[in-house]
């Protein structure tokens, strides 16, 4: 098992991944105020961008390209899954972040 922090708005929340843990639901349960999560089709809310520097990873396949560079660990939740949740290769070790809240996952050594 691998041990991840979610760094938003400065709060370091534990959580400790699996193969079948889903992105998308501790996006939600961790990143509640997110404009993505709240955008996401059992929430009802529209979405607003509040980092435009991040537009460009909006669409999936931006994201998905992201992590065409790296080994991705057998452990972790899936590249596939990790897109569908709004994250982001991060360009450190296996670290992810949201492209809407800028909220990061990275694997705690």
């Amino acid at each position: 098992m691998n041990q991840w922090h979610l760094l938003v708005d400065y709060n370091r929340i534990c959580h400790e991944w699996t193969m079948n843990d889903d992105p998308t639901e501790v996006h939600r349960r961790l990143a509640q105020q997110c404009p993505f999560v709240l955008s996401m089709p059992s929430v009802q809310c529209s979405p607003k961008i509040i980092n435009d520097k991040l537009d460009e990873k909006f669409e999936s396949s931006h994201r998905e390209a992201t992590f065409s560079n790296i080994t991705w660990k057998e452990n972790l939740p899936t590249i596939k899954n990790l897109v569908r949740a709004g994250f982001f290769y991060a360009g450190i070790d296996n670290a992810v972040a949201c492209f809407y809240c800028n909220g990061s996952l990275s694997p705690h050594k």
